[in-house]
């Protein structure tokens, strides 16, 4: 029998603990489900998004893809979310679910839920009250351990992660991952149509249209959201097949459509292409890596166009150009200035017709007897410009496209100082050949060497002067014959070299020095440090070295103030009044310290103490009139202060020279204030060394690094002209000589880029004083030319165009990585100049501590820690300076790159900056042995890091085809100097120069006191002669200033004499070497034949030194000594008195010289692979041009298989 009980709250607890489980498994399985769709999902989304971008967004694609992705979206719902949610799980399931996480119940969970059952049946063959205990029993032990809580909470966290990772990594893709997923995504959602879901789409312009018949059309278009490295405008014309109905896609044979590149336009995802003379309805489509625009037609109708547009331009007559006829063109490139005369034929008689030209009024067009219409326009400014025809009916209408109107930059010429290239010393008995070179595309017109001498007045020397042809490049020198300007050791010329084209532009080197020196012996003695003193002039050296940046840095101001802006002008001037005003303290405190310290009162060192105050006042002058901002009325100051303070040089020299032999380096007074003065100058300088160098380092790596950036660019440049040309033969191809054009947007581009380039090398060469820099620039502008010219230009000429851009643009990334190869070898010429410094100033450190341990200190001690604790800061800076290049040169030359590491592990390993400042507490407080011995420990290791250095120097390898380029460039070199010689010296006897009394003024100059400015050379130039007939020879001059050259042949370059602009004068005579020349129209004055003698001898050196570096490559010279040979006859004076002999020797040298270069450019270069010198005119020789006329159209008819 049996009796139904109620609910006990024991079970009613059990049973919700039971549904409190149920419930989290339930959460759990959902959690894992959800976890597992979305990592599922995002995957599908992946493939899906990618499957999209490989159909290019094709509106099935879109479909079928959108299809795919949500079933599969929808099975992994239902496999993993809502069935395993479906089944009702029991409470004795779940009762097993918990004794599966505690097995300690031992199933008296699953006998408690058995005995309740579920409506609590009391049987007799059971215990109520046994049943209540189990409950109980079990209830109590569950709670204990916490099973209803935390039985799912592990899965749940777990899950939840899983999920919540999964949604985040998915909205992290979709956020900033590829964009292809973005826009797949964008694709895929299910409420966007599939048309509008493409984001790969190709934008056409102006899509469908009307044209008049024979007219022309110009077809842009854009892609959105892809780009392509290669895009086709695809057409079909009328009279070809049967035309597409309804703007379907092209189907059927393929021969019913041609393919034609497009060019690139304003940007990268712009393209156009010009179709010309459409003659009836022509349909067309675009297509780039797939994706494809819808088709297009281009209707015709009766109305006037243009059929063809011939353009004559006619130059200014300052390029000395004649003018040039550019057929079936349209675009026009040409210089500010030109005149173009348009003439267009139209399609069918017109009434009349005017230009439009944008900004201007419109330009009528005037009817020739053959119905073609012409008028002028005047090239003022970049623009466009279009046709207009009035028809029949009396309308005006557009009939052309719009044409550019492009304007080539007449920059001024390209100027440099070949030699000597640098400030250099000399003695006041020397010849020092200067050489100028000047470059422009439509010719010197003057070029012009321009000298000081003590911040005197400035003096100009004609090189050339542009009377007859104009030169596009020309190369001069001229001959300091410093000992007819009565010169004296610390005295200096400042010198540069200005250029003027033939539109009256110019353009100035920079300011280079000579600085005269001590002759012979007493100056060998000064350098090699004699005496005692010996170590302090090199500190001295550098603060006229300071007063040289700084006039250097002044006259760059001056020179480039039309190209640098307002701020930077006068920061720049605020630099160097800085830069001015530190070195004036520290002349100031230098000659201060020498009347406290008694070493002015010495009768030797007077003189120094006089002139550095003067130095002094001079900057102070200088300083006042930049300050009133005349910054080039303060250079004469500049000047003169330097020479104050090479004199001070000078002096010091002579007071070291006259110690060093009375003493011999002993004690004595003298000595002493000798030894005092040198600490003075080195201690004042070294406060400045670090301080420049580190500047010098910094401006040094960054312009290093503008050099990689800029040639990374020219690489880009190249490679994207590259594909440019071949778009354009592609083209040329396909049109068969007339059906379109790419337009000439992309190769504007590509010269705007080239244009930037060049501007931020020029620059770079201002600021470095860099002529190869300067070179490449140039070479950029030229090839930016050629990109405008091309543009302008349709067919052959546009391919020529190209292809000349493309050399040019290969020129220069030879140029600039030529420069960049360089850039090692004059890092550790650098490094190595450095460590000798640093080991020079460790010697007399050294001595100076010897001198210290002897007896002196106090000040001189306190001084000499300064001068440890400057060198430690340079080794330091060495130390770094090695790590840099090591790490540069890792990759190209790996064995330099090793012994640089070597070197910097010598400065580290050894800790020589801490040794060095260790060494002052030795010095204090260590026996004189022990200081000596530390001294030479220090001395030692320096020597180390520099054999190391030389180490590296050696074993910089020269890249491969570097000696045969730059051997090539030598005998090129050579031949433009002997060209440009040959035409200065025809020039001189056409014009009849040789005015006497310029010689005499110059005669008298250079024989003038220099101290006051007398180095009259080339003045007096263009006068006229009054045939005062002063019969002054000038034999002896020219012998003694030959018998006493010094050879200054530095660099290399083009040379040519000197043309000193003087007019015919009678009664001169001259007898070199006892023979007799007389001056007058169609002869050579003596002062020329003298300059003219002395650079065909620098011609001749540089001949030889290219003679020695053949040889030692193992090539044949046999040649190149016969010119030689005859070269040594043209500097024999005697020779100049036959016209018709020294006219003959000339011509001979340069066909002997043109002869071996090119003899040497077949065997470097090969005769397999030779070079082509593409024209960028397009111009076909009449004769030949009806014949290339009908091969075209015989093309043309030619159906394509």
């Amino acid at each position: 029998m049996a009796t139904t009980l109620g609910f006990s709250s024991t079970h009613d607890e059990l049973t919700r603990l039971i549904r409190r489980v149920r419930a989290q498994w339930r959460f759990a399985k959902a959690m894992r489900g959800a976890a597992i769709v979305v990592g599922a999902g995002l995957i599908v989304f992946l493939i899906a998004s990618y499957a999209i971008e490989l159909f290019r967004f094709n509106e099935s694609a879109v479909i079928v893809t959108r299809v795919l992705a949500y079933a599969s979206l929808a099975v992994l719902a239902a496999r993993y979310l809502i069935f395993p949610m479906l089944p009702r799980v029991s409470d004795d399931r779940v009762a097993l679910f918990i004794e599966e996480h505690d097995p300690s119940l031992d199933a008296a969970l699953v006998s408690a839920i058995e005995l309740g059952g579920s409506q609590h049946i009391v049987r007799s063959d059971r215990s109520p009250v046994l049943s209540r205990e189990l409950e109980r029993s079990v209830l109590a032990r569950v709670r204990s351990a916490e099973l209803g809580t935390r039985t799912e909470k592990g899965d749940i966290i777990r899950s939840a992660g899983a999920f919540a990772l999964a949604a985040v990594a998915a909205a992290a893709l979709f956020a900033f991952g590829p964009r292809m997923l973005s826009d797949g995504m964008r694709a895929l959602f299910p409420w966007g149509t599939a048309e509008a879901a493409p984001v790969y789409a190709i934008a056409v312009a102006p899509g469908n249209v009307t044209v008049a018949r024979g007219g022309d059309q110009q077809i842009g278009a854009r892609l959105n959201g892809f780009g392509a490295e290669r895009v086709e405008i695809v057409i079909r014309r009328a009279d070809s097949a049967s035309m597409s109905q309804g703007g379907a896609a092209p189907s059927g044979s393929a021969e019913q459509w041609e393919r034609i590149p497009m060019s690139t336009g304003a940007d990268s995802s712009a393209y156009v292409f010009r179709l010309f003379d459409i003659a009836s309805r022509t349909e067309y489509f675009v297509e780039a890596n797939g994706v494809r625009s819808p088709i297009f037609r281009i209707e015709v109708a009766d109305l006037p166009y243009v059929q063809r547009i011939d353009l004559e331009y006619r130059y200014p007559a300052y390029t000395g150009l004649a003018p040039r006829i550019v057929e079936d063109a349209g675009d026009i490139t040409a210089l500010e200035g030109t005149t173009v005369i348009v003439r267009a034929r139209p399609t069918m008689p017109v009434q009349s017709g005017r230009i439009a030209v944008e900004g201007q009024p419109p330009i009528a067009l005037t009817a020739d007897s053959t119905g073609a219409l012409s008028a002028s326009i005047r090239v003022a400014r970049a623009g466009f410009y279009h046709l207009e025809f009035q028809a029949a009916d009396g309308e005006t209408r557009r009939a052309s496209l719009d044409y550019t109107i492009d304007i080539l930059a007449d920059l001024p010429p390209t100027v440099v100082l070949r030699k000597p290239g640098r400030d250099t010393k000399v003695t006041s008995v020397e010849e020092v050949f200067a050489e100028a070179e000047a470059e422009d595309d439509y010719g010197i017109a003057k070029l012009e060497l321009i000298y000081s001498a003590n911040g005197g007045e400035r003096r100009t020397i004609s090189l050339y002067g542009g009377k007859g042809r104009k030169a596009k490049q020309m190369s001069a020198g001229h001959t300091f014959l410093l000992e007819e300007m009565s010169l004296e050791p610390g005295d200096m010329i400042s010198y540069f070299a200005r250029g003027t084209d033939a539109n009256n532009k110019s353009a100035t080197t920079d300011i280079y020095f000579l600085q005269v020196r001590p002759y012979g012996q007493e100056y060998r003695q000064a350098e090699q440090g004699a005496g005692g003193g010996g170590g302090g002039m090199e500190g001295n050296e550098a603060l006229s070295a300071r007063q040289r940046e700084i006039i250097a840095a002044t006259f760059k101001t001056v020179r480039d103030r039309a190209v640098t802006s307002p701020a930077e002008y006068q920061e720049n001037l605020a630099t160097i009044a800085l830069g001015e005003g530190r070195l004036r303290e520290q002349v100031a405190t230098l000659a201060r310290r020498m009347v406290e310290r008694g070493v002015a009162a010495d009768s030797s060192l007077r003189k120094i103490a006089e002139l550095l105050p003067k130095a002094a006042e001079e900057r102070r002058a200088a300083a006042a009139l930049r300050g009133t901002r005349k910054p080039d009325d303060a250079i004469p100051p500049e000047e003169r202060a330097l020479r104050f303070l090479q004199q001070a040089e000078a002096a010091f020299r002579e007071v070291q020279v006259s110690m060093g032999g009375e003493s011999g380096g002993g004690g004595g007074g003298e000595q002493q204030n000798a030894e005092e003065l040198a600490d003075l100058f080195e201690l004042e300088v070294d406060k400045l060394r670090n301080q420049y160098e580190t500047v010098q380092r910094g401006e040094q790596q960054a312009a290093d690094e503008q050099v990689d950036e800029v040639l990374e660019r020219l690489k880009r440049l190249a490679a994207r002209q590259q594909q440019e040309n071949e778009r354009m033969r592609e083209r040329a191809n396909s049109l068969r000589g007339q059906s379109g054009s790419g337009g000439g947007a992309g190769q504007r581009q590509l010269a705007q880029e080239a244009e930037e380039a060049a501007r931020q090398l020029e620059r770079l060469a201002r600021e470095r004083a860099s002529p190869a820099m300067a070179e490449t620039a140039k070479r950029l502008r030229d090839a930016a030319e050629s990109m405008r010219r091309a543009a302008g230009e349709a067919g052959q000429g546009a391919q020529a165009g190209g292809s000349s851009a493309l050399d040019k643009l290969q020129e220069a990334r030879r140029l600039l990585d030529r420069e960049r190869t360089g850039r090692l070898e004059r890092d550790i010429q650098n490094a190595r100049r450095s460590a000798e410094e640093l080991s020079q100033r460790q010697r007399d450190i050294a001595r100076d501590v010897e001198s210290l341990k002897g007896g002196r200190g106090g000040e001189g001690e306190e001084r000499l820690f300064e001068r440890k604790d400057s060198l430690a800061s340079g080794v330091k800076q060495l130390e770094t300076q090695l790590e840099r290049m090591s790490r540069d040169a890792r990759r190209e030359q790996k064995a330099a790159s090793r012994k640089l590491e070597e070197a910097a592990g010598a400065i580290r390993d050894r800790q020589l900056a801490d040794r060095i400042r260790y060494s002052k507490g030795v010095v204090q407080g260590g026996s004189p042995e022990y200081a000596r011995s530390f001294e030479e420990q220090i001395g030692a290791a320096l020597e180390g890091v520099k054999d190391k250095i030389a180490e590296a120097a050696e074993a910089v390898g020269a890249p491969e085809g570097r000696n045969a380029e730059q051997a090539l460039d030598r005998a090129r070199g050579l031949v433009r100097g002997l060209e440009s010689l040959e035409e200065r010296m025809k020039e001189a006897r056409e014009s009849g120069i040789g005015n006497r009394e310029s010689e005499q003024a110059q005669a008298e100059g250079e024989r003038g006191d220099g101290k006051q400015q007398g180095q009259g050379e080339g003045e007096g130039k263009g006068q006229q002669a009054e045939g005062k007939g002063q019969g002054q020879g000038k034999g002896q001059s020219q012998s003694q200033g030959q018998g006493q050259s010094q050879g200054q042949g530095q660099g290399q370059g083009q040379g040519e004499g000197q043309r000193e602009g003087q007019q015919p004068g009678g009664g001169r005579g001259v007898t070199p070497g006892g023979g007799g020349m007389n001056s007058g129209p169609g002869r050579l004055s003596p002062e020329q034949v003298r300059q003219f003698s002395r650079e065909f001898r620098e011609r001749r050196l540089d001949a030889e030194a290219l003679k020695r570096e053949l040889r030692q490559e193992g090539r044949d010279t046999r040649d190149l000594d016969a010119v030689i040979a005859k070269m040594r006859e043209l500097e024999n004076q005697r020779v100049y008195g036959d016209q018709e002999e020294i006219a003959q020797l000339q011509a001979a040298v340069i066909q002997g010289l043109k002869a071996y270069e090119f003899a040497l450019r077949r065997q470097m270069e090969g005769m397999g692979n030779p070079r082509l010198n593409l024209s960028g005119s397009a111009e076909v020789p009449p004769d030949f041009r009806k014949l290339v006329e009908e091969y075209y159209k015989s093309l043309a008819n030619q159906r394509p298989k």
